[in-house]
């Protein structure tokens, strides 16, 4: 289980990297607001996988 939650957290590290460039260069859109969504969907995921 401490390996899904490293690889889970290390995947997420690369999606905020790598959105956050999406954003910056296409969207124009602050790093914040994906930031904000990301810790939205990743706290309703932490809490199913809790159970």
């Amino acid at each position: 289980m401490l390996d899904f939650e490293f690889s889970t957290r290390f995947y997420h590290h690369i999606i905020i990297q790598v959105g956050g460039v999406i954003c910056n260069d296409f969207a124009g859109q602050p790093v914040s607001v994906y930031q904000f969504f990301l810790d939205k969907s990743e706290d309703n995921f932490s809490g199913h996988a809790s159970i």
